[in-house]
C-alpha cells in the first residue's frame, strides 16, 4: 500500500528493492513490479534489476512486461546508466530489450552505440553477449546507414575471442 498513491520517495523505494530480492510469490512481484513508473529513474532501474533477478522473472513472461513497461521509458535519458542498467539485467529477454531500446536512441546520440559496446564486454557470459549483439541489432533495423563505432573492431574480436573460449 506504500506504493499505491503517487510517487515513491528514497526509503520507500529501498524497502520495495529489499523486498524484491526476498520475495518469492509472483503477485508480490507483479505488485512491485506496478510501482516503478512512480519512481525517480535511479530508484526505478535499481528495483527493476532486482525483481528481474529472481527466478520467477524468467518463468513469466507477464512479469518480464511489467519490469519492462517500467523501465523502458526511463532508460535512454540517461544513456550510461542505461546501458549499466541493461547489462546488469538477468533475464535474456529483458536484455535484448534492453539493447534495443537504447540502440535506436543511439541513432540520433552518437555516444550510445559505443556505450553498448562497452557494457557488452563485461561480460565473459556469451549468452549476454548475444542478447547485447541481438537487441542492438533489432534495435538499428531499418537503419539505413550508422557510424561504425570506434572500438567496433576490438568488441567483434573480443565477441569471436570469447565464442571460440
Amino acid at each position: 500500500m506504500l506504493a499505491d498513491v503517487g510517487s515513491i520517495d528514497r526509503d520507500i523505494a529501498m524497502r520495495l528493492r529489499q523486498l524484491a530480492t526476498e520475495e518469492t510469490d509472483g503477485l508480490v512481484l507483479q505488485y512491485l513490479a506496478s510501482a516503478l513508473p512512480r519512481m525517480v529513474d535511479e530508484d526505478r532501474h535499481e528495483l527493476a534489476i532486482a525483481i528481474d533477478s529472481r527466478p520467477l522473472a524468467g518463468e513469466d513472461r507477464r512479469l518480464r512486461q511489467m519490469i519492462w513497461y517500467g523501465l523502458q521509458p526511463s532508460l535512454a535519458g540517461d544513456a550510461l546508466r542505461g546501458a549499466d542498467t541493461a547489462r546488469r539485467l538477468s533475464t535474456h529477454e529483458m536484455r535484448r530489450w534492453a539493447f534495443r531500446r537504447l540502440a535506436s536512441e543511439g541513432v540520433q546520440e552518437p555516444r550510445v552505440l559505443p556505450l553498448l559496446l562497452s557494457a557488452a564486454e563485461c561480460d565473459a557470459d556469451m549468452g549476454a553477449i548475444a542478447d547485447r549483439v541481438v537487441g542492438i541489432r533489432e534495435g538499428l533495423q531499418g537503419v539505413l546507414r550508422v557510424e561504425k563505432p570506434e572500438d567496433w573492431e576490438a568488441f567483434r574480436q573480443r565477441a569471436a575471442g570469447s565464442a571460440g573460449a
